[in-house]
């Protein structure tokens, strides 16, 4: 669990680099949800705010579209 947290960190951290970058990390697994060890990746990963919900991730998705083409 421990080199898959820092795996996770660094990919995370390669997305956002900075305050002012925007992107979404998404994990698509539902072990990190119900797996104990979840917890545990979920701390390793920067400040970020998380959802389950698919649709907030789609407007998300599009408003950080919206923002690239402006």
């Amino acid at each position: 669990a421990t080199h898959a947290a820092l795996l996770l960190a660094q990919g995370a951290g390669r997305l956002i680099r900075t305050t002012t970058d925007r992107g979404v990390v998404a994990v698509l697994d539902a072990r990190l949800a119900t797996a104990r060890y979840g917890g545990f990746l979920k701390a390793s990963l920067p400040p970020m705010w998380a959802t389950t919900d698919p649709d907030v991730v789609r407007k998300a998705l599009k408003r950080l579209s919206e923002m690239a083409s402006s």
